[in-house]
C-alpha cells in the first residue's frame, strides 16, 4: 500500500476472504493527494470483487470470477474462468479469454475482449469494441460505437443505431444483427453454406457462390441483417481464389502484398493481365 493516506486503509482477513477499504477524499486537497496505489496478491483461481471511482483496476493473472465497477476508471482482466462482470461509466475495458458469462458495459468507453466463450453481452453507448475469437453466443448493444469481431463460431445478435458491423471470418453460427445506419460486412470462407434474409434502405449485393445444402453434421452460417441507410458487403477470400467470383461495378486496389499468391498468379485470377501494372517491390511484396 502506497500514498499519503496509507495509514487509513483498512484491511481486513475473514474466512479466506480479504477486504480492502481505501477511505474517501476529504476537504480541498488535489485527487492525486488522495491517491493511494493497492498491489494485492492472492492464491490463482480465486474470486475478486473490486469498486474504485476514477482509479484503474488491473487483475493479473486467472481468477475464477471477477466483479468489477468504477465511475470512470479503466478495467484490466487477463483471464477468468467463470464469471466476468465488468460496469464503467466511461473507462477502457480491456479483458483477455473469458470461458465463463461475460458482461461488460461502458457509457462511453472502448470495450477489447481477446476471446470470449460461454455466455457474453457487451453494451456501449459510443465506444467502439473488439473481440479477437468467439466461440461462444454474444449479444451486443451501441449507440453509436463499432464491432467487430475477428474469427467467430457461434452466435452473434447485435443492435446498434449507428455502429458498423464488421466479422472478418465465420466459419459457422448465425448472425441476427439491426442497424439504423451502420454498414455491416461479413467475412464467409468458401464452401460454407450461407442462408441470408437480408433488407436494407439501400442495394444489398453479394458475391457469395452457391454452396448448396450443408452435410450432415457440417458447418453452415445464418445471417439475418436488417439495415435502414448502411450498406450490407458479403465478403469472400483472396487465398482461396474466390474473390474471383465477384463482378462489382467498379473495383479499386489501393495496395497488394504478397503473402498469398505471386503477381502472375494474381494477375491470372483476375483474368486480366494488364492489371497490376506499376512497380512491384519484389523484397517486401509491395506495389
Amino acid at each position: 500500500i502506497e500514498g499519503k493516506h496509507a495509514d487509513e486503509v483498512v484491511v481486513e482477513q475473514e474466512e479466506g476472504a480479504v477486504w480492502v477499504e481505501t477511505p474517501k477524499a476529504r476537504g480541498l486537497g488535489s485527487d492525486r493527494e488522495w491517491a493511494i496505489d493497492l498491489r494485492i496478491s492472492t492464491p490463482a483461481h480465486g474470486d475478486v470483487t473490486v469498486q474504485s471511482g476514477s482509479a484503474p483496476v488491473a487483475v493479473k493473472g486467472s481468477v475464477q470470477t471477477a466483479r468489477v465497477m468504477t465511475g470512470s476508471g479503466d478495467v484490466q482482466l487477463d483471464e477468468v474462468a467463470a464469471e466476468a462482470l465488468v460496469d464503467t461509466g466511461s473507462g477502457q475495458i480491456v479483458v483477455g479469454r473469458c470461458a465463463g458469462d461475460t458482461r461488460l458495459r461502458t457509457g462511453s468507453g472502448g470495450v477489447e475482449a481477446a476471446g470470449l466463450r460461454g455466455e457474453a453481452m457487451i453494451a456501449t453507448g459510443s465506444g467502439h469494441a473488439s473481440v479477437g475469437e468467439l466461440t461462444g453466443n454474444l449479444g451486443y448493444k451501441a449507440g453509436s460505437g463499432h464491432l467487430r469481431v475477428g474469427r467467430m463460431h457461434g452466435d452473434l445478435k447485435a443492435r446498434t443505431g449507428s455502429g458498423r458491423l464488421d466479422i472478418d471470418r465465420i466459419c459457422g453460427g448465425e448472425i441476427d444483427v439491426r442497424t439504423g445506419s451502420g454498414d455491416v460486412t461479413v467475412h464467409v470462407p468458401l464452401g460454407t453454406p450461407v442462408w441470408t434474409d437480408v433488407v436494407s434502405g439501400r442495394p444489398v449485393e453479394s458475391s457469395l457462390p452457391s454452396a448448396g445444402e450443408p452435410a450432415a453434421g457440417q458447418d453452415f452460417v445464418k445471417l439475418n441483417a436488417r439495415t435502414g441507410s448502411g450498406p450490407f458487403v458479403a465478403e469472400v477470400d483472396e487465398s482461396d481464389g474466390s474473390i474471383a467470383r465477384y463482378d462489382p461495378t467498379v473495383a479499386v486496389v489501393s495496395n497488394i502484398s504478397l503473402d498469398h499468391k505471386s503477381m502472375d498468379e494474381l494477375r491470372d485470377l483476375f483474368g486480366d493481365p494488364t492489371l497490376f501494372v506499376a512497380e512491384v517491390d519484389e523484397s517486401d511484396g509491395s506495389i
